[in-house]
């Protein structure tokens, strides 16, 4: 039986050893993993969790080596074209960087923000033929809200990265999750709770309030700052008049 091998470029590598790295492909991700989309595997011995992107996807027998697994796909869409990774080849083969060095110039401006995501049941009556492991991560919705953050829900579950029972129950459709720009890093956690309160709910006008919120607030860091860049030319002008008349 052949297997799914994704050909990765790992983030954090050092340059003299960097190389593309292969990773068995599990049967639960085949619908998700794509050429061109980030993803999250176990690296050196440690097995530490690091972010790769999917440079090419082949058909292999039993490999000579022992691979381990991709144990997450970060995006929905692919977000680097064939013509992107050709480049990224290229640049490997003729500047002094890594493959992820290389894929990191070409990644969306504001891709490495953090994003958090929120689960939460999609359906009132949870159906019995589900396996134990995917009724273990449904029982954490009976016992608290019937929406919960991925943090939460991960420390709860004792693992790092989506399983394959939170998979599978989003492709039955029993879990739905939304995914939002997390400022915590920033110190604006008041930003977090609107947006979540607001995702919750899951309407067209909430997501236009909350963009009005974000916009009113920048607008006004903008302006206090323009204002505070002004008077302080005019402090420094003043001082220097006033060291020309002495």
């Amino acid at each position: 039986m052949s297997l799914l091998i994704a050909r990765t470029a790992v983030d954090k590598t050092l340059y003299h050893f960097d190389k593309l790295f292969d990773y068995i492909v599990p049967e639960y991700l085949y619908r998700k993993i794509a050429v061109g989309k980030r993803v999250l595997v176990p690296f050196g011995s440690g097995s530490r969790k690091r972010q790769a992107m999917v440079m090419e996807l082949i058909r292999q027998e039993e490999p000579n080596q022992k691979l381990k697994e991709v144990s997450a796909v970060l995006d929905d869409n692919s977000i680097l074209t064939e013509e992107m990774l050709k480049l990224v080849r290229s640049m490997k083969e003729r500047c002094f960087c890594t493959y992820y060095d290389a894929v990191r110039a070409m990644l969306p401006t504001g891709i490495n923000y953090r994003i958090s995501s929120i689960y939460a049941l999609a359906v009132d009556a949870i159906p019995e033929n589900l396996t134990d492991e995917q009724k273990k991560v449904l029982e954490l919705f009976k016992t608290s809200a019937k929406s919960v953050k991925q943090e939460t829900l991960f420390k709860k579950l004792g693992i790092d990265c989506e399983s394959k029972a939170i998979t599978q129950l989003l492709e039955l459709n029993i879990l739905k999750k939304t995914g939002f720009l997390s400022f915590i890093m920033s110190g604006l956690w008041i930003i977090d709770l609107l947006i979540m309160i607001f995702i919750i709910k899951n309407t067209y006008i909430n997501y236009i309030i909350v963009l009005l919120f974000l916009f009113i607030l920048f607008f006004g860091v903008g302006i206090a700052l323009w204002t505070l860049s002004l008077l302080f030319l005019q402090a420094t002008k003043y001082k220097e008049e006033n060291d020309l008349t002495i």
